[in-house]
């Protein structure tokens, strides 16, 4: 092993750059990751505003349709209709 003095300060220099780069690459992965999970929380808000709003849109519908029902359900029937409209056609 040469242990001459341009060995030695190139090794470290090398050893030097080696840790730099790895700490770029952790700084890299950690910028990565907050990006990631600042997406995730934006996606789960946007998804429970979504889902919120469908529930909303579920309970409208279910109004109109119960609405709808009273309104039908308070109309004459068919067959009275047309007996009321026999009777007066015929007097």
């Amino acid at each position: 092993m040469d242990l001459s003095k341009g060995k030695i300060f190139e090794s470290i220099f090398l050893i030097d750059k080696a840790s730099s780069r790895s700490k770029h690459l952790y700084v890299h992965h950690y910028e990565v990751n907050t990006i990631f999970r600042q997406m995730e929380k934006k996606f789960f808000a946007a998804s429970n505003q979504l889902m919120n709003r469908i529930n909303e849109l579920d309970r409208k519908i279910d109004t109109v349709e119960s609405n709808f029902d009273d309104i039908i359900s308070h109309l004459p029937s068919e067959e009275s209709a047309t007996t009321t409209t026999g009777t007066s056609t015929q007097q």
